[in-house]
């Protein structure tokens, strides 16, 4: 009879559990080392074309028509992307320079849809993030490390 009773208490106790556990672990949702914990619309290297897309729109306040314009841009950019994502024999540097490079043709062909207002917008963002860049990266060291 009491091995009965315990039996029903820890089976109560882990229905409890599970009920607590399970909605958590529901709402935390995939983990990062699975591709699927990234915020929604992005790939694991960067946004899709079309949440690029709305972001330009936010900042520069691009109207309809700009937006039709840039939309095969950016999907043209989002698929050399995949392509350079699939090649492995390039060195970290190589990618990274070959990544700037797709950017800066990119907007290349971005900015002549803008207006001067907004190409000023534009420069004056780029100007701040690559100052933050630099900020955070911290000065260079003085003397090699190890001596």
């Amino acid at each position: 009879m009491k091995s009965v009773r315990t039996i029903l208490v820890m089976a109560t106790m882990a229905a409890s559990l599970a009920t607590f556990a399970l909605p958590a672990a529901a709402q935390k949702g995939p983990g990062p080392g699975d591709g699927q914990g990234m915020r929604q619309g992005q790939g694991k290297s960067g946004p899709s074309a079309e949440k690029r897309l709305q972001h330009l729109t936010r900042q520069l306040d691009l109207s309809a028509e700009q937006q039709a314009q840039i939309r095969p841009i950016l999907q043209e950019e989002e698929s050399q992307l995949a392509a350079l994502r699939a090649e492995t024999t390039l060195s970290r540097e190589e990618r990274r320079s070959r990544l700037q490079e797709l950017y800066a043709a990119t907007f290349k062909k971005i900015r002549p849809i803008l207006t001067p207002e907004q190409q000023q917008k534009h420069d004056d963002i780029q100007q701040r993030m690559q100052e933050r860049r630099k900020s955070q990266s911290g000065p260079a060291p003085t003397t090699p490390p190890g001596k």
